[in-house]
């Protein structure tokens, strides 16, 4: 699963593992990666304004975070 910020600078994307990457759109390099012990991630959303991000495992369980790229 992956999404784009509401700005469209960054995409977000999760893989079958534990992480969510973050790429920069505009050189396709790789610009943050977040991980979690909640298992395998499954989804990703960013909030209207681009401020929070929550991230979802395959577990049932979510993570929401300040987003500071």
């Amino acid at each position: 699963m992956s999404r784009s910020t509401p700005s469209g600078k960054y995409l977000a994307a999760t893989s079958n593992d534990a992480t969510v990457k973050v790429y920069d759109t505009t050189t396709w390099e790789l610009s943050r990666t977040f991980t979690w012990n909640i298992g395998r991630m499954r989804s990703i959303a960013f909030s209207p304004d681009g401020a929070l991000a929550a991230a979802g495992g395959d577990a049932g369980k979510v993570v929401v975070w300040d987003v500071d790229l």
